[in-house]
């Protein structure tokens, strides 16, 4: 219990040792009793609680109060329900609701329905339990209780929930929200006359809203409205960060988490997991670090690390055994079990299901059972047995199906499907299977499931089905809301896989293009064809046997241009492709349309210009022009980084890049990587500091088959960089040992795997990276000196963003435009007061940190504008903070103001000619009071102009 509770509680005891009158004694003894378990974390608490309130029922026994029994008998039935003594709790139930009868109190009556709802939805009995909630309701609305009144709301809705019927569940949460969020109102306003208004101070208020917030993000999740339950899942960590519930905090990190990894947002789901397991290390609850543990070892798993997964899956584990909770337990089980099928020990992942199995039966958690299932349906299919594997999968998706058109139910339908059609089951069962999973993740607007879904379905088709089953995935793919550079790698890959293109290029919007495949600059350029693929003349459909010039054009107007390329000849059936060509040109015109209505774009002649690119799907940039769109900054000391960028990734040097976490060195790597003549080889990211020591040597080396029973043969991520690119983050934290044998690869280019005696040459570049003082490392003992020499031939120092704040109005700008693509939601800018607070923050996350604020306050903004209310607490109320090494006080007073002044009379000027001077619509937009608004037109003598003003031009 928080210092708070543990307070009350002392005063309560005080109370009662002084208290003289038997009645008013019990009645303090149940106020105790309710108040410890309404609060408590565990079951001693709760035998406290349960002894207060027994005391209590002997005094009201003693004095014949059946008043006082009753209360007594409905608060001992919810503590014998809290510690699942469900018969005991029922007997409660019923005795309190026997006294209610007798003495008409409304009162009871509605705790003792309370309580036989809670019972029944344990029981599994949903009708009777919402035939209970529902009379709750009608007693606690007579009663005018609104905070119980909200609380039953929730329970009914969860019941319905659980039931299925999850629109009548939302409509229940968000009645519940309703009335706490009325609460609050009245609460601030200080006229709150509700029953228990002791109990309505902001602690609990802020508590019971996040819980309404957080229960509709999950109902939106399932609902496939993933926006929206991200929305309310940053709401409820708002109210979380207000009472400073460090538990609640790291249970939101891992729902929002959790959606950005279905959306195969990887690298942001894991920083949020990061985060979660910091919050729950502070707050010293294990179960939250165990859940936020799985959940990081499922997002390497996803990644393809199956190292740092394992390593994350025993800790879930570990913790879960530790506090003996079997539902983590069961779930990470089977997490295993999928791992350990992947890394081929397949009799460990076997034994891994049949305890998850056995496991989630004991306490009916019915997910984890039908997932496990899946595994299970999987480890049979890599038997070879498909009788059995039929039988795994068909259980799994009996369990699953009662609880309505999930994400789990979604990937079972899909790894069934596509076991039957892979060892030869029956066609049309498997394409049955196949596209309720497509239907299923379509409705969730998952769209890395979907894509791989509708891969499969196109292998499926026959060929004269192809061209149907092109265009059914292509639609499919168009439906979700993508931003431009998502629709065109997307759209490209997907081409790729169905036609077998050997380069292809997206244009659109006077954009630069996005290519796949192996092109160079000269190739591109060469030719008439290429006026027309670079929109400089107008463009019309043109089908040869090596190329495909296809316009993207929606009622007259230009909006792009497709091209495909194949080195020889297509291998396209000879038949007429112009309707198939068209169709495909249609589908991307209109979802391009839809992309440039929500971007507010106008329509202008594409004019682009293509240069040297990587075979990845990149945009074409060269090399000044993409360091400049790749990395923002226009401060001193971010240009003097674009120029040894642009000096140094032509060359063959080794790079040291320097900087704070969250500086963006691994993007630095990256750009210089792009922009090297390596740019078409891999470019190998190994994190030194995440991978335990005794498993990053095999990790970078490799390791030969048979170098301990059961060991295969695995390659090495040098190995895999072989003429690319090698980026080691946090090279401070390697081992001397293992420093020793980088510093050979580094002088001959040479190293044997683990366990191996072949010598293997590779011809890599190094670019390394650390947020260590490496010449403090090497005065200390703990890094060598020769291999900093070789690694340090250019060194790159990137500054923190404290020192570089002149760029925070243009990273802030870009990253609302960003969000604002990827989230669909209408936000133009930044007020001058929340810009004021960007500035003053000292940014200890640097780049990242302040990314992650601009993405939070997009989802949580209720203008267009983003406010200080929209900003994260640690924001509010600093001042600016200076340190050795940052920019001058006088300087950075200066900047504050030139910036504040220029975005103040930028902002008003673009809300006036938005809303064409009517300033009440004005003032609403802004989020500041008129009085606030005109004095700020007076202040930079903002007149209305004679000429009319462009709106689309000022917020374009």
């Amino acid at each position: 219990m928080n210092d708070q509770a543990t307070k009350r509680i002392a005063n309560l005891k005080e109370q009662i040792k002084k208290e003289k009158s038997p009645i008013k004694k019990a009645e303090l003894l149940l106020d105790l009793a309710d108040y410890i378990q309404n609060h408590s974390s565990n079951l001693s608490e709760l035998k406290d609680a349960k002894s207060y309130c027994l005391s209590a029922l002997k005094i009201a026994k003693e004095k014949k109060n059946s008043a006082l029994i009753g209360e007594a008998t409905s608060i001992l039935g919810i503590i014998y329900w809290r510690e699942g003594s469900y018969a005991c709790a029922q007997e409660c139930a019923n005795k309190t609701m026997k006294i209610a009868e007798l003495i008409k109190d409304k009162e009871l009556a509605a705790r003792a329905n309370g309580l036989l709802g809670l019972i029944s939805e344990q029981k599994g009995e949903v009708d009777s339990a919402i035939n209970y909630y529902e009379q709750c309701l009608v007693l606690y609305s007579e009663l005018g209780n609104a905070p119980l009144l909200a609380a039953h709301y929730n329970n009914l809705g969860n019941v319905f929930w659980d039931k299925g019927d999850l629109e009548r569940a939302l409509e229940c949460h968000e009645k519940s929200l309703a009335i706490k969020e009325k609460m609050r109102e009245r609460l601030l306003r200080a006229t709150c006359g509700l029953p228990q208004a002791a109990e309505l101070d902001p602690t609990t208020i802020s508590r019971s809203i996040s819980i309404s917030l957080n229960n509709l993000g999950l109902l939106y999740e399932d609902l496939g409205d993933l926006e929206k339950a991200i929305e309310c899942f940053y709401r409820s960590l708002v109210e979380k960060e207000k009472i400073n519930d460090k538990v609640g905090i790291s249970a939101c990190y891992n729902n929002i988490g959790e959606i950005y990894l279905k959306r195969g947002r990887l690298e942001k789901a894991i920083q949020l997991f990061e985060q979660a397991v910091k919050t729950a290390e502070d707050a010293g609850s294990k179960s939250r670090k165990a859940e936020a543990c799985g959940n990081l070892g499922n997002a390497y798993f996803l990644t393809g690390d199956y190292i740092r997964s394992m390593n994350f899956y025993i800790e879930d584990m570990n913790l879960a055994q530790e506090i003996d909770d079997k539902f983590e337990l069961s779930e990470v089980y089977w997490r295993m079990a999928e791992l350990l099928l992947e890394t081929k020990d397949e009799d460990e992942a076997f034994n891994f299901l049949q305890k998850s199995i056995a496991l989630s039966s004991e306490f009916g958690a019915k997910k984890n059972q039908g997932c496990a299932y899946r595994i299970l349906g999987k480890y049979y299919l890599k038997q070879g047995d498909l009788p059995n594997a039929k039988q795994a999968f068909e259980r799994g998706i009996e369990l699953l199906e009662g609880m309505g058109k999930c994400y789990e139910l979604g990937k079972i339908y899909f790894d069934y499907g596509l076991g039957l059609a892979r060892l030869g089951g029956i066609r049309d069962t498997a394409l049955r299977f196949l596209r309720e999973a497509g239907n299923i993740f379509r409705r969730l607007e998952i769209i890395n499931e979907s894509e791989a879904v509708e891969k499969v379905l196109y292998q499926l088709e026959e060929n004269k089905d192809r061209s149907v089953a092109l265009i059914k995935s292509l639609s499919s793919l168009t439906a979700y809301g993508l931003t431009l550079p998502e629709l065109a790698t997307k759209t490209l890959a997907l081409l790729q896989e169905a036609l077998l293109f050997d380069a292809g290029a997206f244009w659109a919007f006077n954009n630069k293009p996005y290519i796949l495949g192996n092109i160079t600059e000269e190739e591109l350029l060469e030719a008439d064809s290429a006026k027309v693929r670079l929109g400089r003349i107008k463009a019309k459909l043109t089908i040869t046997p090596t190329e495909v010039i296809l316009p993207l054009r929606l009622a007259g107007h230009d909006l792009g241009v497709l091209y495909l390329r194949w080195q020889k000849s297509s291998p396209l059936p000879d038949s007429d492709l112009s309707g198939l060509f068209e169709s495909i040109s249609n589908i991307i015109s209109l979802a391009l349309e839809h992309i440039r209505v929500r971007s507010g774009l106008t329509l202008s002649p594409i004019r682009v210009e293509a240069t040297a690119m990587p075979p990845q799907l990149l945009e074409v940039d060269s090399a000044k022009s993409g360091l400049r769109e790749t990395i923002i900054g226009e401060s001193p000391k971010m240009l003097a980084v674009f120029e040894t960028i642009s000096r140094v990734a032509p060359t063959k040097a080794c790079v040291l890049i320097l900087g704070e976490s969250g500086t963006g060195k691994e993007l630095v790597a990256k750009t210089i990587h792009n922009l090297s003549q390596r740019a078409q080889k891999p470019f190998i990211t190994i994190n030194c500091a995440a991978i335990p020591e005794n498993l990053l040597e095999s990790e970078l080396f490799g390791i030969e088959k048979g170098t301990a029973t059961g060991v295969r043969e695995r390659i090495g991520k040098l190995e895999q960089a072989h003429e690319g690119t090698v980026f080691l983050d946090e090279i401070g934290d390697m081992s001397l040992s293992l420093q020793a044998k980088l510093l050979r690869v580094l002088q001959e280019k040479r190293f044997e795997r683990v366990g191996g005696r072949k010598t293997i040459e590779v011809d890599i570049r190094i670019i390394a990276a650390t947020n260590k003082d490496l010449e403090q490392a090497i005065h200390s003992g703990s890094f060598r000196e020769d291999l900093f020499y070789r690694l340090n031939v250019i060194n790159i120092h990137l500054p923190p963003l404290r020192e570089r704040k002149e760029d925070i109005p243009k990273l802030t700008e870009h990253f609302i435009q960003k969000f604002s693509q990827e989230t669909q939601r209408p936000i133009k800018g930044i007020t001058p007061e929340a810009m004021t607070m960007l500035l003053n923050y000292s940014w200890p996350g640097n780049v990242r940190e302040l990314q992650n604020t601009i993405e939070r306050a997009v989802i949580l903004a209720k203008n267009e504008y983003i406010t200080p209310a929209d900003l994260p607490p640690a924001l509010d109320g600093i001042t600016p903070q200076t340190s050795g090494d940052s920019v001058p006080t006088t300087t950075w007073k200066t900047t504050i103001t030139k910036t504040r002044t220029a975005l103040e009379k930028d902002f008003i000027l673009k809300l006036l000619a938005h809303y064409n001077w009517n300033v009440t619509r004005a003032v609403k937009a802004s989020g500041i009071s008129r009085s606030q608004f005109y004095r700020l037109m007076s202040k930079y003598q903002i007149q209305r102009s004679k000429a009319p003003l462009d709106p689309q031009k000022d917020f374009s």
